[in-house]
């Protein structure tokens, strides 16, 4: 909600926040029937198998009103000396575009660990998150039953990717189960701001020196009112990228101009030049 705000009412955009595309990316999101497209990698001692519903006593849905159902099959996993992989690799990926991925994972006790991981085709790491309730009853706020889900966006370094999920952090001998993977295109990359904007008019100008004085100090996310450089911090470094900067607008760059009071003196020598010829 935070960034429709930004999107349409701080910013004024009337273009679309995303891209209008909901396709869902993972191919088989729920190993059913089989775990085509998935690669399995059993640590040592471990092991990943599809298992069926009928044979565990938990839901297949993770909404409580038994909306989202899971089907008929999931993905078990237990943990050996060595963590269990699988992964899911999906290409054609925005490298332009934030990303949504989740998975709903569930344990046989209360309290265990599971991972979720973007990496590049070669291992290379994105992004990943843990979470450490899985098992846990429902709270009635994020878990409606005992399904955990993993969920977080990321920005993709390459076109390809995989989509990992582990029990690297987990004790040996823990079983997880695995279902519902999801993967889909959220909202593009904001811009950059342009340096030396420290009041996000866009544009650098004598207003921006003002701006980090009024706010001269302050500290907190990139951009903040003040912030000419981007640090999250409003310091005297400000002052000096306003000054890199000045005159510079959205879109032309930030070449070097003049600075200010040089502009200034200019101008005085200038009119005084134009009197001394008229005499």
């Amino acid at each position: 909600v935070a960034r429709l705000i930004d999107h349409y009412y701080t910013k004024g955009n009337t273009s679309y926040f995303g891209d209008g595309n909901t396709t869902q990316l993972i191919t088989n999101a729920q190993f059913d029937p089989n775990t085509a497209g998935w690669t399995l990698t059993p640590g040592s001692g471990g092991t990943v198998a599809q298992f069926d519903y009928s044979s565990v006593i938990f839901d297949n849905d993770h909404d409580g009103f038994g909306q989202a159902s899971h089907g008929q099959k999931g993905l078990k996993m237990i943990r050996g000396t060595s963590p269990n992989e699988v992964s899911f690799q999906v290409s054609g990926l925005d490298q332009d575009m934030f990303y949504t991925v989740s998975a709903w994972v569930m344990a046989e006790t209360t309290g265990q660990r599971a991972k979720l991981t973007i990496t590049e085709p070669d291992g290379t790491y994105i992004d990943s998150k843990e979470v450490y309730d899985v098992g846990n009853p429902p709270n009635w706020d994020t878990k409606w039953n005992e399904w955990s889900r993993i969920i977080f966006n990321f920005v993709p370094t390459s076109g390809t990717i995989n989509v990992v999920l582990s029990d690297e952090t987990t004790a040996e001998g823990t079983t997880l189960y695995w279902d519902f993977v999801e993967l889909e295109g959220a909202y593009l990359v904001p811009e950059l701001p342009l340096p030396g904007d420290a009041n996000g008019d866009g544009m650098v100008s004598a207003d921006d020196y003002g701006s980090v004085q009024a706010n001269f100090g302050a500290t907190g996310a990139p951009g903040i009112p003040g912030d000419a450089n981007g640090s999250g911090a409003v310091s005297a470094d400000d002052y000096g990228s306003v000054q890199a900067s000045f005159g510079a607008t959205m879109g032309m760059g930030s070449a070097p101009v003049p600075e200010p009071t040089t502009i200034l003196l200019l101008g005085v020598g200038s009119l005084l030049l134009t009197r001394r010829k008229r005499r």
